[in-house]
Formats: structure tokens, sequence, C-alpha cells
């Protein structure tokens, strides 16, 4: 295989967070808000979920629901049609629908609804008695969803405003920070907490349990291994486990091989729902240099030096990419030991290459990895930092499991069926809507052998976002 150039920025990002020692930050998604209990993106995303999986989650909690038939003027129809029908009919989420479903009548966990539970099942109208025009289970989801669009629809002419402090009947006042809290409030004018805690002495009320059922079920999820930046702004974070790792600068971003194409803007509201970790460190086998001109690569998280040039040389570091280092990112890596003549030992991450084959392996605690294709070493690697060895420096290291692409990476299979890698497992992105909500472009789609496909293990299917 022919090398490929490769260049790298030298410029830093101001990340504004402390570089080593990072103070975790309380979870949006754990810490109720009572000026801000969903987004109006949230409220609006009525293609959330299909009507296959909302069958599907009624079913995974039990819900008394799921195999329920409702006689309508159409017809029989399943609490799954009349969720998914209804949001597509006002343009609300289906989400908003069912976490009220939970919030009014715990209709979606309990398994066995009494009749009053069926009758008033969003709530709506109740306070004017049971006997309203909209009682029983279509009626209902109809009456609340109608209500909600009306309430953002037409903001003005309801008590609860964004932008405007009013207060809730349970005694707290709430500025809405957005038209989607403010229709919640005029739904269920109660907070039923204030900045983190109860107000009552269960703290089970009004918008409080909205949110507690919300993040509980749909807290925002994007896959491990996205790379997030705040909008307007130009620090850029990798998500992992829910968690966002700042990076420190483009020298650390390009050893990674990351893409500034795949950087998904997101809203302040959702970067704050991430706690925030260390930063991303340079992976193993990247060279780096110290402003004393001291290179070092990385082995498992160490620096370690070289004892000659010569050593550094007869080993086929020279040609690999060089990254400059502040003396403030060289001193995070622990010294390990040198790499002396006698050892001539090649450090975790190395790419080595038999002469005369076209085979690329990655050394990895102390076995050989194989790279099963040419789009998943683009994806992951440099072919600059490919160092050709005589085949029996191959033969000297035991066989490892395939390498597999990075997390965040996504792959397509010949039926045109699209991926996204995470843990290592390819999951199934079910629709061009979930595929779109998490930001993600087709431009960054590669297209695989089903070999490479199936030499990653299948997870779970991704119906939503």
């Amino acid at each position: 295989m022919n090398r490929k150039k490769n260049t790298f920025f030298k410029t830093l990002f101001v990340i504004v967070v402390a570089l080593f020692l990072v103070v975790p930050q309380l979870s949006y998604a754990a810490t109720y808000k009572p000026n801000n209990v969903i987004t109006d993106e949230e409220f609006n995303n009525y293609n959330s979920m299909s009507r296959g999986y909302i069958h599907e989650f009624l079913v995974k909690k039990g819900s008394g629901l799921a195999d329920l038939m409702i006689p309508t003027e159409k017809g029989n129809k399943s609490a799954a049609d009349l969720f998914y029908e209804t949001a597509q009919a006002y343009k609300v989420n289906p989400k908003l629908l069912i976490v009220t479903a939970q919030k009014e009548q715990s209709a979606i966990t309990d398994d066995t609804l009494s009749d009053r539970q069926k009758e008033d099942l969003m709530g709506y109208g109740v306070y004017k008695g049971s006997t309203n025009e909209c009682t029983g289970v279509d009626k209902q989801i109809d009456c609340a969803a109608w209500q909600f669009r009306r309430y953002v629809d037409r903001y003005d002419k309801y008590s609860f405003q964004k932008g405007k402090t009013k207060t809730s009947q349970d005694g707290v006042d709430v500025t809405p920070e957005n038209h989607a809290t403010a229709a919640l409030y005029n739904y269920t004018p109660y907070a039923g907490g204030k900045d983190g805690y109860n107000v009552n002495d269960t703290g089970e009320g009004g918008n409080f349990l909205f949110w507690k059922v919300w993040r509980l079920w749909f807290a925002q999820y994007r896959p491990s291994g996205t790379l997030i930046r705040e909008i307007d702004t130009p620090g850029i974070f990798l998500l992992k486990d829910k968690k966002r790792y700042p990076i420190w600068n483009m020298n650390v971003f390009n050893a990674h091989h990351f893409s500034k194409d795949e950087v998904v803007d997101i809203s302040t509201e959702e970067m704050e729902g991430y706690s925030t970790i260390a930063p991303v460190r340079y992976p193993d086998g990247a060279l780096i240099r110290s402003p004393k001109g001291t290179v070092y690569i990385i082995d498992h998280d160490e620096r370690r030096g070289f004892a000659t040039r010569e050593v550094f040389e007869e080993l086929g570091y020279q040609n690999n990419i060089l990254y400059d280092a502040t003396w403030e990112i060289v001193n995070v890596y622990p010294e390990g030991k040198s790499i002396s003549k006698d050892s001539k030992e090649y450090a975790n991450g190395t790419l080595l290459q038999p002469v005369g084959s076209k085979s690329v392996f990655q050394l990895w605690d102390g076995k050989l990895r194989p790279i099963l294709d040419v789009s998943l070493f683009d994806r992951n690697f440099y072919w600059k930092n490919v160092i050709q060895v005589a085949p029996e420096v191959i033969n000297s290291f035991p066989s490892g499991n395939a390498v597999a692409f990075r997390d965040g990476s996504l792959i397509r299979s010949s039926k045109g069926d699209i991926y996204v890698i995470e843990n290592g497992e390819r999951k199934h992105i079910a629709r061009p809507s979930v595929f779109h909500g998490f930001g993600f472009k087709m431009s960054n789609v590669i297209t695989v052998p089903d070999s490479v496909l199936n030499a990653h293990p299948e997870g779970e299917k991704l119906e939503t976002y």
C-alpha cells in the first residue's frame, strides 16, 4: 500500500475548562430547572418515535395500553396508533404525550388500567369533572395534543409565557425560558420543585414529575464517539457514556484522526447536560516533542523517550507524524522506561506492515491486531505512521482480535443500511429522521464490505434520538 501524505495544524483551541483538574458539573439531566423543563426542539420533534417503536416501548414498560384496542370514529386503534397519529397531526413530540399520560395516570407503567385511568388518561379537562367532551383514551390524547400545540402557536393568549414571570399554584415564581416550558405550565400550573429541590413533601407533583419521567426515559442520547461543540463556541468535546471530554488542541484532535466535518453543533442546554471529565489525551503510539526538543512516544499512557536517535530511526519512527507539545501537556504523562538499543521495543499502538505485503497491523497489548480493510484504516489511522518491518518481526508477535472502527464512525452495508459504531458494536440507525436528529452528515458515511461490517457485533437498533 502506498503511504498517504497528511498535514496537521498547530493552532490551539481555547477551551474554557481547567486543563487537568476539571471539576465535574451537575448534569442537566439530574437537576430540575423549573424555568426550562424541556426545550422547544424536544417539544416539536414529532418524528422522534415511529409507530412500531411506540408500541415496543409500551410493551417494554408493561403498560396496560400496549395491547388495548380503542374504538374510534375510524375503527379500532391501538394506543400506539393514537400516540403516533396524533403527534403527527399536531406536530408535537409523541414523547410529550407519553410522559403526560404517565404523569397524570401512571398509565405507561401500570399493567392494568381502571376505567377512570382510561377516561382521564391525559388529565385533560379533569378539573371540570370527568364527564367532558374529551373523555376516553382517543379523545384525551387528541385533546391534549391539540391543546399543547395551541399553547405554543398562540403563546400570547395564555397565562404562562416565555420570558414573563408568573407564580405557579404551588408558590414558585416561574419565568419560562422557552415556549415549550410555558406550555407545560399552562397545562399543569404546578412547579413541584425549585432549583433542584422539592416544594412539596414528595416532590412528585406538577412539572417536576413530568421532568423526572422525561429524564428517566428520554434524556438526550447521542452515541459515544460523537464530537460535539456548543453553537458559536470553539471548544470541541468527545462524547462518551453521556460525559464530555474536552480536546486540548488541534494536535490531539488530529492525532485521533478526527475530522472537523464530524463535529456536531448542539445547544447550550444540551451541552450543560453532560458532565465534564478530564481532557482527551494523545493516543498510544503518538509521537510528541517537548519545547526542549525531546521526542517521546506515548505508550500505555506514559511518555517514553528514545535512548539515542539511532534507536529511534532503527525502529522506523522517523517518518511518523510528530506533534509539538507544551510542557503542561508533556508533563501530564508519567515518564516511563526509555527505549534502548537493547530493548528496541515498539510502543503500544504502533502500526506495522511486513515488507512486500499489503497487510497492516496495530500492535496492542503485545499482540498484532489485523486491520481488515482500507476503509477502516482510512477512518482510524494515517498512512504516514505505518512502519515497514521484516516478516520475522511480524511473526514474533501473537495474533490479536481485528481492529474495529473507532466509536462514532458511520458505516453503510452493501444493502444500504447505515450504522454508527459505539463501544465496538454496530448500531443500526432505523430511519433518516434519527440520522439527521443526531446531526450526522451523509458525507461522513463509509460503505464497507459485509465482512468488515459483520466483524462488529450488532447492538441495539437506534429508533429515536
